[in-house]
C-alpha cells in the first residue's frame, strides 16, 4: 500500500539512536537511531547462523556442567538456559519454524551464540571496550533497552482489550475503505487546507498543491482501497468510521496530519460467530498491539501539551552550546563540545508527573544523541524542540529507574549481550579493514570459477494483485482481449495501491528475488502473460513481462567486488577462528555440552 509513503518510519538499525523530533515528526513519533563511527564499514557475514565457526578447532572445555544453569562461559560472560532458549526461539522463527531442537540443533545454537561472547572477549582484551566511541554507543545501547523496558511495563502492561473492542475489530477486518487524502506537516497547516475546502476548492487542485510524488498529486490524494490494519492506525479509524463523500479531520498520525476523504465502504453481509472465534486469538494479539501504539501516542501527547519548560533555562542553555559550536575550530565531535560548554549548567528545566527534571539531566541526554542529530541544532526553534523531546527521554528513564531492580534483571542482561555484541562489530568491521586480497588472487578465483559466476536471469513485470480469483481472471482476459491498456486494467483490478506509484512495475531484478513466484514467470518473453497465479486465499497475481536479460557470465571486471568480498569472508573466518582459539585457551572456556543434550527448550 502506499502507506509506507505517506506514514513512513525509517527502518531501525541494529544499535537504535533516541532523538525524538517534537515538531517536525509530531508529538507521536519517538525516532530511535544512533550515531554510528562514520568511517566503520559494514561487516559482510554469511549464513543463517551469523557468527558460526568451527568449533572443533577451539580448545573448549566441554566437561560436566556446573555453576547452576550456565551451560557455556569465558570470564565473566556466560550463556544461561534463558538466554539459549532465547536465541534458539530467535533462530526457529527465522527459519520460519523449520528449526527442530534435536541435539545437534541446540548444539549448534549453543557454539553459534558463544562463539560471539568468546569474540566478544577477544575484542576486550583488545582494548574496544575502553575506546571512546564504544563506551558512547554502549551507553546509548543501554538507554534504549531502558526505554523499551519502560514501553513494556509502563505501555504496554497498562493495556487491556474488551470483548467489546475485539468485536469492533472484526467489523474491520471484513470492512474496505476507500479513500482520499490531503496531508499537511503541521495542524495549522492542516487547518487552512479543511478552510479551503470549505470555501470550495476541490480535493483534487489542493493535492496537486501538497504533494509532490506525481501518482498522489495527480489522482486527488488517492491512497486507494485498504482494508484492518493496512494503514497507520489512527488514519485507518477515522476512514472506517467515516460516512462516504464526507471529509474528516485533520487527523493526528505517526507523521503529520491528514484530512480523509472516503468514496466507498463496503463490509461483508454476512460474518458469522464461528468466524469470529476463529480470529478471536489473532484479533487479541494485532488488538494489543494497535491500543499500545495508541497509549503510546496519548502518553507522549500528554507530555508535550502539558510539560512547561523553563524558557529561561532553555536559553541559557542554547546561549552557552551555540556560542560552543560556533567556536568549535578543532572540529570536536559536537558531544563533546556540548559536555565541554553546558556540562556545568544548573537548574531545573520543568517538573512532570512529580518528576523533576534538571538542566543537567538533559544536557546528559544530548550528549548521548548521535552527530547527525546534533548537526541540525541550527537555531533556537530547532533546539528548543529537539530539548522537549530530551526531556521526554528522561522522564521515562525516571519511571524506568523507579521499577525497582526485580523488574530490571533481564534488561540488564539483555543489554550487557548487546553491549558485547556491540565490541564484536567492532571488531569484525577493523579486522575487515586490515584484510587486503592482493589483485593476483582475485584473478586466479576467477580463472578457477568462472563458469560459476554469472549475472543471473533478471525480469521485469508489471504486476497486477486482486483480492479474488474472479477478479484476476477478467484482468487476464482483458489483458488477452488488447480491449484494454494495460494501465486501464491495472487501475481497474489492482489491490496493492502502492505498485500504482509506479505503473505496477516490478522494475528490473533477479528472477530469484521473485521467491517461488519466478518459477513460473521465468519463461516468459517480453510482451507474454502469466497465467493467474494463486499466491493465498486472498491475494491472486496476474503479470506482464516487460523486460528480460538473460543470465550470462561475468567479465573480470564485473565479478571483481564479488569476488573480493568472497575473499575476504574466507580470511575473515579464519582469523576469527584463529583469535577464537587463542582466546579459549587463554581465558578457559567452557561449553557444557552434557546439560545441552537433555535440555528441554520452552518454544515460542
Amino acid at each position: 500500500m502506499v502507506r509506507w509513503l505517506l506514514f513512513y518510519s525509517q527502518i531501525k538499525k541494529d544499535v537504535k539512536c533516541l532523538n525524538i523530533d517534537l515538531k517536525n515528526v509530531s508529538a507521536f513519533t519517538i525516532i530511535d537511531s544512533v550515531g554510528k563511527k562514520m568511517i566503520r564499514k559494514a561487516v559482510h557475514i554469511t549464513g543463517f547462523l551469523w557468527l558460526v565457526c568451527g568449533f572443533a578447532s577451539c580448545n573448549y572445555d566441554t566437561g560436566s556442567m556446573s555453576g547452576g544453569d550456565v551451560l557455556a562461559s569465558i570470564n565473566d560472560k556466560s550463556i544461561t538456559v534463558q538466554q539459549f532458549e532465547n536465541a534458539f526461539n530467535y533462530y526457529r522463527r527465522k527459519s520460519g519454524y523449520a528449526l527442530e531442537p534435536n541435539s545437534k540443533t541446540k548444539l549448534d545454537v549453543l557454539n553459534n551464540e558463544f562463539s560471539k561472547l568468546v569474540l566478544a572477549q577477544v575484542a576486550q582484551d583488545k582494548g574496544y571496550d575502553l575506546q571512546d566511541e564504544i563506551v558512547h554507543e554502549n551507553k546509548i545501547i543501554e538507554r534504549q533497552y531502558l526505554l523499551d523496558l519502560y514501553q513494556k511495563e509502563v505501555v504496554e502492561n497498562s493495556v487491556a482489550i474488551s470483548e467489546k473492542e475485539l468485536r469492533q475489530l472484526f467489523v474491520y477486518a471484513n470492512t474496505r475503505v476507500k479513500a482520499s487524502h490531503l496531508f499537511a506537516p503541521t495542524l495549522t497547516e492542516a487547518l487552512q487546507l479543511k478552510v479551503r475546502l470549505q470555501n470550495g476548492e476541490s480535493f483534487e487542485n489542493l493535492a496537486k498543491e501538497v504533494f509532490k510524488t506525481s501518482y498522489l498529486a495527480t489522482s486527488g490524494g488517492d491512497v486507494g482501497e485498504f482494508g484492518f490494519d493496512e494503514m497507520d492506525i489512527a488514519f485507518e479509524l477515522a476512514a472506517f468510521n467515516a460516512k462516504v463523500d464526507s471529509v474528516v479531520g485533520p487527523v493526528k498520525t505517526a507523521q503529520g496530519y491528514s484530512l480523509i476523504k472516503v468514496t466507498s465502504k463496503f463490509t461483508k453481509p454476512l460474518i458469522t460467530e464461528n468466524e469470529f472465534n476463529g480470529m478471536r486469538s489473532n484479533l487479541a494479539v494485532i488488538a494489543k498491539r494497535r491500543e499500545t501504539e495508541l497509549k503510546k501516542r496519548f502518553l507522549l501527547d500528554a507530555f508535550v501539551t502539558n510539560f512547561q519548560p523553563d524558557e529561561k533555562v532553555v536559553t541559557n542553555l542554547w546561549e552557552k552550546i551555540h556560542e560552543g559550536l560556533q567556536n568549535n575550530r578543532e572540529n570536536e565531535y559536537k558531544r563533546d563540545v556540548i559536555m565541554k560548554v553546558a556540562g556545568g549548567t544548573s537548574g531545573d528545566f520543568g517538573v512532570f508527573d512529580d518528576i523533576v527534571i534538571s538542566a543537567a539531566d538533559v544536557v546528559n541526554e544530548l550528549y548521548y544523541s548521535p552527530e547527525l542529530t546534533l548537526d541540525r541544532i541550527k537555531n533556537k526553534a530547532v533546539f528548543s524542540n529537539m530539548i522537549l523531546g530530551l526531556a521526554y527521554r528522561v522522564y521515562q528513564l525516571k519511571k524506568v529507574d523507579n521499577l525497582g531492580l526485580v523488574r530490571k534483571t533481564d534488561v540488564n542482561e539483555r543489554i550487557k549481550y548487546a553491549q558485547n555484541m556491540n565490541l564484536v562489530k567492532a571488531l569484525l568491521a577493523d579486522l575487515e579493514d586490515e584484510i587486503n586480497i592482493p589483485d593476483f588472487e582475485i584473478y586466479a578465483y576467477y580463472e578457477a570459477n568462472k563458469s560459476n559466476l554469472e549475472k543471473p536471469l533478471q525480469m521485469d513485470f508489471l504486476k497486477i494483485v486482486t483480492d479474488s480469483k474472479e477478479k484476476a481472471v477478467k484482468a487476464l482476459e482483458e489483458l488477452n482481449s488488447n480491449k484494454s491498456n494495460e494501465l486501464a486494467v491495472l487501475k481497474k483490478y489492482t489491490i496493492d495501491n502502492e505498485s500504482l506509484l509506479y505503473n505496477g512495475r516490478t522494475g528490473l531484478k533477479p528472477i530469484q528475488e521473485f521467491g517461488t513466484i519466478g518459477l513460473k514467470l521465468k519463461l516468459l518473453n517480453p510482451g507474454q502473460i502469466s497465467s493467474v497465479i494463486d499466491v493465498s486465499e486472498t491475494e491472486y497475481h496476474v503479470y506482464v513481462c516487460k523486460e528480460r536479460q538473460n543470465s550470462r557470465l561475468l567479465s573480470i571486471d564485473e565479478a571483481w567486488g564479488q569476488i573480493e568480498r568472497t575473499l575476504k569472508e574466507k580470511t575473515l573466518a579464519q582469523e576469527k577462528t584463529k583469535l577464537m582459539a587463542e582466546s579459549s585457551k587463554l581465558h578457559d572456556a567452557k561449553v557444557f555440552t552434557e546439560k545441552i543434550q537433555t535440555l528441554a527448550l520452552k518454544l515460542n
